[in-house]
């Protein structure tokens, strides 16, 4: 899928969609003023899967903001994508979106954050998730409540989060480019 429009575009949206699977897609060079690779959006945007998908920017600059982006949806599966070059933010989950399962992702070359949950994102899990090269934070999290991180990576020599009310949890690991049991319950690191 490749797109550009000088208004907002999505590669694939689903709104108040439940029980979808998508899987195996290749996004690129989604471009607009609010570009988004995957955009699982509304009230009962639920129990979808996202798998196996390349969102990516090859050539143009100011083209898709966002990887894949929760708004307001619940219960759904987000595991083994590959995330690179966005302009904004690579996974985003935001306002009311919980119980959500984020895994095994790799997330390349975020322009802005590699990870961006804020605004009453509550109970989500991200793991196994490795985020390379992020210019602001490679995981930034405000105003949320119990989102748990297990063997998240950075892969960069200057990884950074904020978080507040966030727990991250590594299984042991002698590498010095893992969070290696850090655990985060409020304030900003």
């Amino acid at each position: 899928i490749s797109k550009a429009s000088s208004t907002s575009s999505t590669g694939i949206y689903l709104k108040n969609s439940y029980n979808f699977i998508i899987d195996n897609n290749v996004i690129e060079d989604i471009r607009g003023t609010s570009s988004i690779g995957i955009n699982l959006e509304g009230g009962s945007a639920n129990n979808n899967t996202v798998r196996n998908n390349i969102i990516r920017n090859r050539t143009y600059t100011n083209s898709v903001d966002i990887g894949i982006h929760l708004y307001d949806a619940e219960s759904n599966f987000i595991y083994n994508n590959i995330i690179e070059n966005t302009s904004i933010r690579g996974i985003s989950l935001i306002t009311n979106s919980y119980f959500n399962a984020i895994y095994n992702n790799n997330i390349n070359n975020s322009a802005t954050y590699g990870i961006f949950i804020f605004n009453s994102v509550s109970s989500n899990n991200f793991t196994n998730n490795t985020i390379e090269n992020s210019n602001t934070y490679d995981l930034y999290a405000k105003t949320n409540t119990q989102n748990t991180f297990y063997n998240i990576t950075f892969n960069d020599t200057t990884a950074s989060f904020t978080a507040t009310d966030v727990s991250i949890k590594d299984v042991p690991n002698p590498s010095a480019n893992t969070t290696n049991l850090l655990n985060l319950t409020s304030g900003s690191n």
